[in-house]
């Protein structure tokens, strides 16, 4: 008997399968807890005298201070620095070109966004495991609001609400500012679907466009979109299909679904042919909007360029730094117009087109500078135009999903198809561990750094004759 040593390899460790680093409990706290004050808790609000603060800020605020103090939350080198750059041209804008301000309304302007400035460590190196759960999450809201709707002609619509008729009074209530029943057209005694939990219909339809982004660019399961689309009909809102229309082109073009063409054709031919039994005209009536001054949509998208040509374009220096932070309702002559506080319209009038490209170009750097897919980067980055600038539900969005959320698994992956030799397993890497894989063995692990490596790692390979590799020579006996 002849016994041969044969060479070892050393290659790279790599698998198909990304490993998932453990993620402690504190990490994974702060990043659910904006999630959980913009969804669950939403409704409720903190009364401050004639005004209230809806719980969504604090627990954003809150979780960014308990990131800080567990060290789970560190500044994070490019956004940091790009928000210092921030703050110091809005209060510049503020304090220098502005006749006036209000100095709370600056504060919270730049206290909300300064958590994306933060990047959590501790949450994992693989964002599968969180987005499967915010996946059942949207799931159960969806699930929840279709309930919801049908319930009401069930139960009757008190029950069918139950968080907007018994909700509590106090220090601690359900927030007064949001319209959370409404019906599906004016006159109408059906009410649209909210979730029972989310603020408005609006926030449910959000969350809809949000889940069907991330299902669509995930596990693609066909059951969950079509739950999501059903939602979508008794939600009656088109801001989550606002999401979806910047969402869907770059799903189809840049990740090559073309697919998806033929099942929006199959959807549409089935809305067109069910749209009379569902009510479904109402969205087509909703079109009208854009011309009724009294209407959301016309106070959210068309009262805002009424109110430039009242308060900025006759104005230069206006124009370009602002008429102050919180003046926008505070000036004289009034507003001849209707308009709602949208993120857009506040950002635009209180600090000029300096202070608009300023802040919201941090705020889409932000956004699309995240390692998650593109579509749902689209997703919410239409969130901020949707909604007020201290609304805390887009920030909320674009925390959870988006900048503390770990890389995306098959972004991990994207570098390592072809010749695993020359593409180590980046999770591998971002450890600076090396690994040495025996190539008839399969893959091992290497000793710590600190541990010098044997010279030589050899495995005996048992037969007859000559064999190859290094050693004391070709077919020469170590023991018989």
């Amino acid at each position: 008997m002849t016994v041969i040593a044969a060479p070892a390899t050393v290659v790279p460790h790599y698998s198909d399968t990304p490993r998932r680093s453990e993620s402690d409990w504190v990490a994974n706290l702060v990043l659910y807890m904006p999630l959980i004050g913009v969804t669950f808790l939403a409704k409720l609000a903190f009364a401050m005298g004639s005004s209230e603060i809806i719980i969504g800020v604090p627990m954003i605020l809150a979780a960014l201070l308990l990131g800080i103090l567990t060290g789970r939350l560190k500044p994070h080198p490019k956004r940091f620095a790009v928000y210092l750059m921030v703050m110091a041209v809005m209060v510049a804008l503020s304090v220098f070109a502005a006749p006036e301000f209000i100095g709370s309304s600056l504060t919270l302007v730049l206290l909300v966004p300064l958590a994306a400035s933060f990047q959590l460590h501790g949450a994992g190196l693989d964002s599968s495991v969180h987005q499967k759960r915010i996946l059942d999450f949207a799931l159960f809201f969806c699930l929840v609001g279709i309930a919801q709707y049908l319930g009401q002609f069930v139960i009757g619509p008190r029950l069918a609400y139950p968080i907007d008729n018994f909700g509590p009074q106090g220090f601690v209530s359900i927030t007064k500012n949001y319209n959370a029943l409404i019906p599906i057209r004016y006159g109408a005694s059906t009410l649209k679907a909210n979730g029972v939990f989310l603020l408005e219909p609006s926030y449910y339809s959000q969350t809809l466009a949000a889940g069907f982004a991330l299902e669509a660019t995930g596990p693609r399961r066909l059951t969950r979109l079509a739950c999501f689309c059903a939602g979508f009909v008794v939600a009656y809102s088109g801001t989550g299909l606002l999401m979806l229309a910047a969402a869907l082109p770059v799903l189809i073009i840049a990740e090559k679904r073309y697919d998806i063409l033929a099942y929006m054709m199959v959807i549409g031919i089935l809305l067109l042919a069910l749209a009379k039994p569902l009510g479904l005209e109402v969205f087509l009536d909703r079109a009208n909007e854009f011309g009724s001054t009294r209407s959301s949509g016309y106070m959210r998208y068309i009262g805002g360029w009424h109110l430039f040509e009242q308060y900025l374009w006759p104005y230069p220096e206006r124009a370009l730094f602002g008429m102050g932070s919180g003046m926008m309702f505070r000036s004289t002559p009034w507003p001849l117009f209707f308009v709602a506080e949208t993120g857009w319209v506040k950002i635009l009038i209180e600090f000029g087109l300096v202070g608009f490209v300023t802040y919201f170009g941090f705020l889409f750097y932000c956004i699309f500078s995240s390692r998650q897919s593109l579509t749902v980067r689209a997703c919410v980055a239409v969130t901020p135009l949707l909604s007020g600038i201290l609304d805390p539900w887009s920030h909320a969005l674009m925390l959870g999903l988006l900048v503390w959320m770990p890389p995306k698994a098959d972004f991990l992956q994207q570098q390592n198809q072809g010749d695993p030799a020359r593409n180590p397993h980046p999770l591998d890497a971002a450890k600076g561990e090396p690994v040495h894989v025996d190539a008839a063995a399969g893959p091992m692990q290497s000793p710590s750094p600190r541990r010098q490596p044997q010279p030589s790692r050899t495995r005996t390979q048992v037969g007859h004759g000559p064999g190859p590799g290094p050693g004391p020579g070709p077919g020469k006996r170590l023991s018989s």
